[in-house]
């Protein structure tokens, strides 16, 4: 019985191993086709806003120059005179910025206009040129990365419109023609429009565009300028680069100026629309662009540009920058996608922090990462406030020194010469003080005219009088508001200098957007940290990749499909041994366990990239897999037993059964058992009388009765055979205390049979008597004939025959209930016997002791005997 029960639960259990390894292989396919791409990027997300503890520090060269929402309330509201940007290099230079990167991409000429509006407080109506300005101020720092947007997509014409220029047609005539670039602009654009019609298609319409023209042919020729210090050729085959439909330069001064053009454009989103990654070089024009943290990093590291180099490692491209020192730094990508299409050097986004904040990702205890660029124009407001106060004055000491002109001649000859000083020029607090004093006699001789008069009843004052009144009250306390303001100017632009060199000083600073309240014209883009990130802190992720070497590569293909073998396993065998009510919980448990190990041990520590979905969804459908393998298995065994043995024995022992599969074995086995024979005594002549329908009836009521007292003590019916009955105790579910139970059943019976014939249940049949054979020992029993169809879960043995012979024993002695020596020694105590003494049953050579049962000890009726299971 053992070695049936265990060759059948192998073989279901490798059937179970080959539908989990089924599942694996399917999910793993699916991972290495793509489709689990998606909902692996969102894992990717959490990991990267929830495990950062052991991530390396951000690199303490890098900050952050934010045009935030102080810089707007406090300087200008955009878009800015470019000579504030200016400014603000000029200042980042003074402090010590090594490398200034301007994520602002300036495409659109601003010309020459106020520096301020009119109604500005400075009211400064200097006109300049902000371009220039700006291009000068790049120029003097000589280590300025400015930002060009390299276009991924070409936005085709729609339905109906005409036919217009493309990008490679202007390239073409430019480098064909050379007589274009001594041409003007003008000129130019004629040339090239002469050129597109010649080569028109046939019958197409041609409608140029003179502005689009001009503007891309300019375009054009100045970022072919730039590209000898901003770009590099690319490598020889066997790679496969992002490729840019078009390119805007930013404005010529400062394409000029600056020391490297580099890529800002971020449009190159994952699944979701989230930006996750980014290509580190894009393809224009022959050759690779660097994205701006890539150059930013380059510079600072002292790597040019044009001597990178890019090595094949593995599935990836690896970027060697070389140093000065003969020292290398290398930076591995990985392949991706840009429009669809598989390109090389593309970088994941290694964010120093998680917290799904982009605020505070580049800050240590020890300093921030994030400075306003209001703190780098501090000196620049100080001098402006100053310049503010020193107007007004001059307007109130004018006022008291209108009367005597040679005072007020001298106090403007000084003031025009102040106001020709620098604020920050240390001759500046000399001059001032030489005003102050004037201004503070004029103060004082105010508020001394203040006091003369007292406090005067307005009502009795003449509007003349009230507006001189007002004059004096003006001079007594504006003037020294005024040069509290002033005093000490160059001293706090002194300071605020001092405080930007501690930030700035040999760092690399990127100025970029990031005020929260205009949304309309915000560099916000889609991470995993946020849905609302400045774009500049994306190149200041790239670019602290780069100096610091903080990459999250991801595994190989066969290790990602070894993940998921390994995970598919985990779920096999927790569906083929973990009972089904706790097999949710492994399987979560172990989805959860895996969730761990990939964001702790590998995102956190080691920077590597697993895949999540692909093992976890292993792990899934390999234990439901098994699980739906055991509910058919365990439904149709269940059907089975429930077919093969409600007839046979008790509901409790059916359901016993079910619940219990392994209890269940149906191929013949031996075992100790008990048999039962009953017969009712003269039933036949009983039958004639009455007729077949009557007879059926009786039988029926009879038949019912005693099955019930039968199954209520364990038995099991093996078959009717007419008037009478074979069952047997013990089997299918092992009973140590058949015998027993054997006959307490027959007590039952006995006890039912009598109460039916009081009751006049059996009519013109008469009071029925019945009588018994009851014998023990060991038997063949399960299915014999040809299961599960033709067959017959019985009992095969000597104690079956003999059991049946003592009961046709019983009309040779006179005795209801006949019970051989081994029922009588196994039913143990408890029941009344009386010896009949050693009898030859017929088909039986040698005597054996016969005993017949009288009852119970203690009156048993209704009482049921236990059912006692083995361990089978």
């Amino acid at each position: 019985m053992k070695a049936a029960m265990g060759k059948r639960a192998r073989l279901m259990r490798r059937r179970q191993w080959a539908l989990g390894a089924g599942a694996t292989v399917v999910v793993g396919a699916a991972m290495l086709l793509g489709w689990l791409d998606r909902a692996e990027w969102v894992t990717r997300d959490w990991r990267a806003r929830w495990f950062d503890r052991w991530s390396p520090p951000p690199s303490p060269e890098i900050v952050i120059i934010g045009i935030d929402d102080r810089a707007l309330r406090e300087v200008q509201t955009w878009p800015w005179h470019r000579a504030i940007l200016a400014e603000a290099v000029r200042e980042l230079a003074r402090a010590g910025a090594k490398v200034v990167a301007l994520d602002v991409l300036l495409d659109d000429p601003q010309g020459a206009r106020p520096l301020f509006d009119s109604a500005d407080a400075a009211g400064d109506p200097s006109v300049v040129d902000g371009d220039k300005t700006l291009g000068a101020a790049v120029a003097e720092h000589g280590s300025v990365v400015a930002a060009a947007r390299f276009g991924y997509r070409v936005d085709e014409p729609g339905e109906g419109e005409a036919w217009a220029p493309s990008l490679s047609s202007v390239l073409f005539l430019l480098d064909h023609d050379p007589t274009i670039d001594g041409m003007d602009e003008r000129a130019a654009v004629t040339a090239v429009i002469r050129g597109l019609a010649q080569g028109a298609a046939a019958g197409g319409s041609f409608r140029p565009d003179r502005m689009r023209i001009a503007r891309l042919l300019v375009q054009t020729k100045s970022i072919r300028r730039a590209a000898r210090a901003s770009s590099m050729p690319p490598p020889g085959r066997g790679f496969a680069w992002a490729k840019a439909a078009a390119c805007v330069p930013p404005v010529e001064p400062l394409v000029q100026g600056a020391a490297i053009i580099a890529n800002v454009s971020l449009d190159t989103p994952d699944p979701g629309g989230v930006v996750r990654r980014v290509p580190l070089l894009v393809e224009y024009d022959g050759r690779l662009w660097p994205t701006l943290g890539l150059a930013a990093a380059a510079r600072l590291a002292g790597a040019p540009i044009e001597k990178m180099r890019i090595e094949r490692r593995g599935n990836g491209a690896e970027i060697v920058l070389p140093l000065g020192n003969a020292e290398e730094r290398r930076l591995p990508t990985w392949p991706g996608r840009v429009d669809g299409s598989r390109v090389d050097g593309v970088h994941a986004i290694a964010w120093p922090h998680g917290g799904g904040a982009w605020l505070g990702q580049f800050s240590t205890p020890s300093r921030p990462g994030e400075v306003s660029i209001a703190a780098v124009l501090e000196p620049m407001l100080i001098a402006r406030g100053v310049r503010h106060n020193l107007a007004q004055l001059d307007e109130l000491v004018g006022i008291s020194l209108k009367t005597d002109e040679q005072a007020l001649a001298s106090y403007t000859s000084r003031s025009a010469a102040l106001r020709s000083l620098a604020v920050d020029d240390p001759r500046w607090d000399e001059a001032f003080a030489q005003q102050e004093e004037t201004a503070r006699q004029v103060a004082a001789n105010a508020a001394e005219f203040l006091r003369f008069t007292g406090e005067p009843d307005p009502a009795m004052l003449s509007p003349e009088d009230r507006r001189t009144l007002e004059t004096y009250q003006a001079l007594a306390t504006g003037i020294p508001a005024l040069i509290d303001e002033c005093t000490g100017a160059s001293g706090r632009i002194a300071a605020a200098r001092a405080r930007l060199h501690g930030l700035v000083n040999n760092r690399l600073c990127l100025i970029g957007w990031t005020a929260t309240s205009s949304v309309g014209v915000a560099d916000k883009v889609n991470t995993s940290l946020a849905p609302q990130t400045p774009g500049v802190y994306i190149h200041a992720a790239v670019a602290n990749s780069v100096l610091t070497g903080f990459v999250r590569r991801p595994i190989g293909a066969w290790a990602a499909l070894a993940c998921v073998a390994a995970m598919g396993l985990a779920g096999t065998a927790i569906g083929t041994r973990v009972r089904v009510e706790l097999g949710p919980v492994a399987v979560a448990a172990a989805v959860g366990g895996w969730f761990l190990i990939c964001g702790v041990a590998l995102w956190d520590a080691v920077w590597l990239v697993a895949p999540v979905v692909g093992p976890s969804l292993g792990a899934s459908s390999a234990w439901l897999s098994v699980m739906l393998h055991r509910l058919l298995v365990e439904q149709r065994a269940r059907r089975r037993t429930e077919e093969r043995f409600r007839s046979y024995v008790s509901p409790a022992v059916v359901d016993i059964l079910v619940e219990n599969p392994e209890l269940d074995s149906m191929a013949p086995q031996r075992r100790e058992l008990t048999v039962m024979f009953s017969d009712l005594v003269g039933f036949t002549g009983a039958a004639e009388r009455m007729g077949t329908a009557r007879t059926g009836e009786v039988l029926a009521r009879y038949l019912v009765a005693m099955t019930e007292a039968l199954q209520s003590h364990g038995a099991t019916i093996d078959k009717y055979l007419g008037d009478g009955i074979m069952a047997f105790w013990g089997a299918p579910i092992e009973d140590r205390g058949h015998a027993r139970n054997a006959c307490l059943s027959v007590l039952e019976m006995q006890r039912r049979l009598g109460e039916l014939n009081r009751a006049g249940e059996f009519g013109e049949a008469g009071p029925l008597s019945m009588r018994v054979g009851l014998a023990a020992g060991e038997l063949m029993v399960g299915d014999f004939g040809n299961p599960p169809r033709n067959s017959s879960y019985t009992v095969l043995g000597d104690a079956s025959n003999l059991a049946s012979r003592l009961e046709s024993a019983n009309r040779r002695l006179g005795t209801s209930i006949l019970a051989s020596a081994c029922v009588r020694e196994l039913a143990g105590d408890g029941f009344v016997w009386r010896k009949i003494g050693r009898v030859v049953v017929p088909g039986r050579r040698e005597a054996g002791e016969v005993f017949e049962l009288m009852g119970a000890a203690e009156p048993a009726g209704g009482i049921p005997g236990p059912l006692v299971t083995g361990s089978g």
